[in-house]
């Protein structure tokens, strides 16, 4: 059968959209966080002992994981570590792990004991691959009633060879566990297949990749690629998390990928847009990475969202610290002081300065929202004092010292330094978009994919929604951080949802992509009728199309989560 269709968009926009994600390649990268140095399996192991054999070394690098990596507390399920080692003839593994709550047939655990040879959790002998004795975790913080995680830092690990001989290393394992509450979170929320290695749920992408051994952010790029080859370019931010152990890193990075303006002026900085490297076409403003905290926590995503507005304000107003947060300075913080915000500072005298909080609250402050284009800068309270060049010391009422004193800044100080704002608060982007990846090893499972579904839920949220959760992890999201001037949506939109093929009156979302290729393979023949197509605007072209049964339209409908 050939039916005829009245298609509102023309064909060759689906051809050309398809064609559209080559990539170009532009160097120019601000990142704006910690740099990472190593990362890629595990940091520099301290040797405890003097006997490290060379020849029992392997190419690779030591990571460990947790299987399943998401339980559900209310159902009290098992689950074990498993651990791979650059090390061979190994017999035993030991980890010093330490965790509170942690048991194995009720008794508590002090260390796990891993085994390659088959038996109990080890699925196969001799592959490298240690698995430790089932284990139960039941936290005891009634806060966090919805989601969780626990993560090992450094730990002492005794490799036990097969020849009796033992090793102790101090390794950052930079893994751990996730829990959901299965009476509280959605646990089986409705995933969708996109491809062999990735699947999709309302608010997580998932794509399957073997990153044993390798930095598990270090091609975002291609992995940013992988997500606009089955999305429509409107996020502002691209999120990513991992399955995978990040140790010797910060809690999370933010790297800047386009920049047309900064703070709403220009202050050293250049614009500059490298969006088209990971696939946007300008829509793409940054790339977020979260590392051994196991997700999207709120606190998290406003301090990197920061990083977008407040990391490059003139170093003369001494607002901000040469690692790109803020200076020691008398205005609350939403938390991008990294520990130096402090809402009162005192001067002691013998150049020494008490610095502290009072009333002080995770919400983006006043100065914070007018660079995020929140609100006019007559709303923010001048002077701002700061201590010049501040030196650590905590001691006694001397919390910090500085032989340049206290500066204060006032409004006509910040102007002279940065310029007005252009564009102004009230015509600036106040509603943002983002999106979270998640990299594992191993499609996830539903349940797995509740754990970030829930907390991107979460993030997006307003004022207000009964649904909410203000307790653990979730305290002040992005809506309730600006009080109530922004929204964050991290909800995905439906792959191909930037095309409408049109049956007669009926709006259809489909695959563009397999639309694409059927459409460009068939010879349809136009009948008379305007041909113009212009982006972003609905044109009714009034062209008719012969097109073959091949082009399965019902396939091609997504029942997008």
């Amino acid at each position: 059968m050939h039916p005829k269709f009245i298609i509102m968009k023309y064909f060759q926009t689906l051809v050309f959209l398809f064609l559209f994600f080559s990539f170009s390649s532009l160097a120019q990268e601000i990142n704006h966080d910690h740099k990472i140095t190593k990362m890629c399996g595990h940091g520099d192991p301290y040797i405890e002992t003097e006997d490290q054999d060379p020849a029992r070394m392997v190419s690779g690098h030591t990571t460990s994981w947790c299987t399943p990596f998401v339980i559900d507390i209310d159902a009290a399920e098992t689950f074990y570590w498993e651990y791979v080692t650059d090390y061979t003839n190994v017999a035993t593994i030991t980890i010093d792990i330490n965790i509170t709550n942690l048991t194995s047939g009720g008794v508590p655990v002090d260390d796990l004991i891993l085994v390659d040879d088959g038996t109990g959790n080890d699925a196969v002998a001799g592959d490298d691959i240690f698995a430790s004795q089932d284990l139960n975790y039941t936290p005891t913080n009634t806060n966090i009633n919805h989601v969780g995680g626990v993560f090992v830092r450094f730990r002492d690990v005794t490799y036990t060879y097969n020849d009796g001989t033992t090793q102790d290393v101090n390794i950052d394992l930079g893994s751990g566990f996730r829990y959901v509450f299965g009476s509280n979170v959605d646990i089986n929320p409705t995933v969708v297949n996109l491809a062999p290695d990735m699947q999709y749920s309302s608010h997580v992408f998932n794509i399957d990749i073997d990153l044993i051994g390798q930095n598990p952010f270090s091609s975002d790029a291609l992995r940013c690629q992988d997500y606009y080859a089955h999305f429509p370019d409107t996020k502002d931010v691209l999120m990513f998390s991992t399955t995978y152990a990040t140790p010797s890193g910060p809690a999370a990075t933010y790297s800047t990928k386009q920049i047309e303006y900064l703070s709403g002026v220009q202050h050293n900085v250049s614009p500059f847009d490298n969006s088209a490297t990971y696939g946007s076409a300008g829509e793409l403003n940054g790339i977020m990475k979260f590392y051994y905290t196991h997700g999207g926590s709120a606190s998290l995503v406003n301090h990197e969202m920061m990083h977008q507005w407040g990391t490059n304000i003139d170093p003369a107003l001494h607002l901000t610290i040469p690692g790109n947060h803020w200076n020691i300075h008398e205005t609350p913080s939403s938390g991008f002081g990294s520990g130096y915000q402090r809402t009162t500072i005192d001067d002691v005298g013998n150049d020494c300065y008490h610095a502290y909080n009072v009333g002080y609250t995770s919400t983006y402050s006043e100065l914070e929202q007018y660079l995020m284009g929140l609100i006019p800068i007559t709303d923010v309270t001048f002077p701002i004092e700061a201590i010049q060049n501040p030196v650590w010391t905590n001691s006694g009422n001397c919390t910090w010292t500085s032989t340049d004193g206290l500066i204060n800044v006032t409004e006509a100080d910040f102007l002279a330094a940065m310029g007005p704002r252009d564009p102004q608060w009230n015509v600036e982007q106040h509603d943002f978009e983002s999106a979270m990846i998640v990299l594992s090893r191993g499609l996830l499972t539903p349940k797995e994919m509740s754990y970030f579904q829930w907390q991107m839920q979460q993030n997006e949220m307003l004022i207000g929604d009964p649904d909410r959760v203000t307790s653990g992890w979730s305290t002040y999201n992005f809506n309730e951080a600006t009080d109530g001037n922004a929204t964050l949506t991290t909800r995905l939109p439906c792959p191909g949802s930037n095309v409408d093929l049109v049956i007669t009156d009926n709006p259809i979302p489909v695959d563009i992509y397999s639309a694409a290729k059927s459409i460009e393979a068939s010879t349809p023949t136009a009948s008379p009728g305007n041909t113009e197509f212009k982006a972003g605007e609905e044109v009714n072209l009034e062209i008719a199309f012969e097109v073959p049964s091949s082009l399965n339209f019902e396939a091609l409908i997504e029942n997008c989560p």
